[in-house]
């Protein structure tokens, strides 16, 4: 193995073991469109070349929590894997990531109670403050 293939698995396998994760998802605003959230932690990114927080979003129904936006299956590879933060803030696209993950035809977002779940990379999660919509 070459040592840049080295040192890039050694990184690899510290962020997937770190016992670091999420220590803060506070949240500020929200509505239909954004959210606002300030985040504290090691946390999993979504790998796109302008990164941003690896995040889900769930719907509280009459059976409990539902995944209304899941964690993707993966993460891009253009930007870094995980980050830390500190009181960092993020706006949050909540309409268009509803929409990339719902057919057009079953609407915006329904009024109801939700929260945001962020990501360590070691897997643990993070949940915000339920909010209403």
């Amino acid at each position: 193995m070459r040592p840049l293939s080295c040192i890039l698995l050694i990184l690899l396998l510290s962020a997937c073991f770190s016992p670091r994760g999420v220590q803060r998802a506070e949240l500020i605003r929200a509505d239909k469109e954004t959210a606002q959230v300030r985040l504290t932690g090691h946390i999993m990114l979504d790998g796109a070349c302008t990164p941003g927080p690896h995040w889900s979003l769930e719907m509280h129904t009459d059976t409990g929590w539902i995944a209304r936006v899941p964690f993707p299956g993966a993460q891009m590879l253009c930007g870094a894997g995980s980050w830390s933060y500190r009181k960092e803030v993020f706006n949050l696209e909540l309409g268009r990531w509803d929409a990339y993950h719902h057919p057009r035809d079953s609407g915006p977002l329904l009024p109801g109670t939700y929260r945001l779940v962020f990501m360590a990379p070691n897997g643990r999660t993070k949940r915000t403050k339920e909010f209403d919509l």
